[in-house]
């Protein structure tokens, strides 16, 4: 298999509507699209991809009923300038996905690998995570009905990128590093990863922050 995607599309003014079709070895690229982009119904298998299966940047996005399977480290790469809807995404076995832009609803998906997000404001609803979620730059995430029992979240931005508690969602709390002060106490430590004060004192190990809005 070549090392790019199977098909590029580049600095296409018009909207991009891509559907049900199969990608095999390096997936689909689409780079500095001026208007929408719609994916649905698509099938990618990857050969030890070493790009994202789907890699999209565009003004906005629709991804609908896509399933990324195959060898690589990244299913999708997503950055919009505007808002984007990720519906029934499958990311199977390693494959896991980068979000560094814009607002996006992440919906009835499973991402497999490492959920990397550096920047937005993504929304996931009734996802199951797999794997490591990192949120760092100026990344936001807020969880509703997902899966995170056996998953690791470590919030590496330092006035906090989780909107809300993500023990709610079935986390373990060993398994979250986060700056923010979820439970409001007074002396505003970081709950994660517990304790985050002295037993002695009552002195914070680290001090928290509020959930951002």
């Amino acid at each position: 298999t070549s090392l790019t995607p199977s098909v590029i599309l580049e600095d296409v003014e018009g909207p991009i509507r891509v559907e049900d079709c199969r990608f095999t070895g390096q997936g689909l690229g689409i780079s500095d699209a001026r208007d929408a982009v719609v994916l649905a119904g698509n099938r990618f298998a990857l050969s030890s991809a070493l790009l994202a299966g789907i890699g999209i940047d565009a003004a906005s996005a629709t991804l609908d009923d896509n399933i990324v399977t195959g060898d690589g480290f990244i299913g999708l790469a997503l950055a919009v300038r505007g808002d984007a809807v990720v519906r029934r995404l499958i990311l199977e076995g390693d494959l896991g996905a980068v979000i560094d832009a814009g607002r996006v609803a992440l919906e009835d998906g499973t991402i497999g690998g490492v959920t990397q997000i550096t920047g937005g404001r993504i929304q996931a609803r009734r996802m199951a995570f797999s794997s490591v979620i990192a949120i760092s730059g100026s990344g936001l995430l807020g969880l509703s009905d997902c899966d995170l029992t056996t998953v690791q979240i470590l919030d590496l931005n330092e006035t906090g990128g989780l909107l809300n508690d993500p023990t709610d969602q079935g986390a373990v709390p060993s398994q979250v590093f986060s700056s923010i002060d979820f439970d409001n106490d007074e002396k505003h430590c970081a709950d994660y990863p517990p304790p985050q004060y002295q037993e002695e004192t009552g002195e914070c190990l680290r001090s928290g922050v509020p959930p951002p809005r």
